[in-house]
């Protein structure tokens, strides 16, 4: 079944993004009407919990606008499996990146923070513009089936990404700075891109954060994680002008202003919650808790 699913997959992603985005119009037009599936009520229950300032039609508005995002979503994943280094470029303008070159030169790690907005993937982009520099990108190892799993990192590591599993990540980093220690990397830096706003997972470190006016439990380890190698922290702001295209902005993440055990966990949720607000349309995870 893992090969069938990747066979078909490989042959949908050679489709010309014409094509594919029509299969994603598809999907939308079904979500859309299919108006009793689960997620639809998942996804207005959040909204309403998270704006209760909106209306009703400013909520449809924003769910409406969220499920084709998520149809996009899908196909460009499908298509950045197999795009070129120049549709890469084409697809994500990094409107600062000087902000982690600056870093670099102070400092051997990165934690980039980010959220699971549409063309989260597109970040795997980064080491094509600096690759003096490596990239981490966590991802769920799968005992279970180990065809889906090296079919996965092969693709995520095909601009220069270090895919290392969620479940030990530590050894991985620590493998790579006593390699810079002893100047046998090939990397000067590593940036830790985390995605930590998923819900956590039975054992998982957790600390509580305010997030949009509530006490969340959330993802507590990369921080943990970025202070053991004495990283500093940046967050990355995704926004999607048009279909296809998207912008990341870095930001310093500042915690002077914050008191709590994990300042920036905090500060990352404070932006994450700035960049939803922007627009939460692109916000992949309305329909996940």
């Amino acid at each position: 079944m893992a090969h069938l699913l990747i066979w078909i997959f490989e042959r949908l992603a050679k489709l010309p993004m014409n094509k594919l985005y029509r299969i994603a119009d598809i999907m939308f037009y079904v979500l859309t009407h299919a108006t009793i599936l689960p997620i639809h009520r998942k996804v207005r229950k959040r909204l309403q919990e998270f704006f209760p300032e909106y209306d009703a039609t400013k909520l449809s508005e924003i769910e409406r606008l969220h499920f084709k995002c998520l149809c996009d979503n899908v196909v460009e994943v499908m298509a950045l499996y197999r795009f070129s280094e120049e549709e890469l470029r084409d697809a994500v303008v990094y409107k600062n990146i000087e902000v982690l070159d600056k870093i670099f030169g102070r400092n051997r790690f990165v934690v980039c923070f980010s959220g699971h907005f549409a063309g989260f993937e597109f970040l795997a982009g980064y080491p094509i513009l600096r690759n003096e520099y490596g990239m981490f990108s966590y991802y769920n190892m799968s005992i279970k089936n180990k065809t889906i799993d090296s079919w996965v990192r092969k693709r995520r590591e095909r601009f220069g990404v270090v895919c290392i599993p969620i479940q030990y990540p530590m050894r991985h980093i620590i493998k790579c700075k006593h390699k810079m220690d002893a100047g046998k990397s090939e990397k000067l830096g590593y940036v830790l891109g985390s995605l930590a706003d998923f819900q956590p997972c039975k054992g998982a470190a957790t600390g509580v954060v305010t997030f949009f006016n509530k006490d969340e439990d959330v993802l507590v380890g990369t921080e943990r994680m970025g202070n053991i190698i004495e990283a500093e922290f940046v967050y990355a702001h995704i926004t999607r002008p048009q279909r296809g295209k998207y912008e990341v902005e870095f930001i310093p993440l500042d915690t002077s202003y914050i008191e709590h055990s994990f300042p920036y966990t905090q500060a990352f949720f404070s932006e994450l919650e700035k960049n939803i607000r922007q627009q939460p349309e692109i916000w992949m995870m309305w329909g996940v808790k």
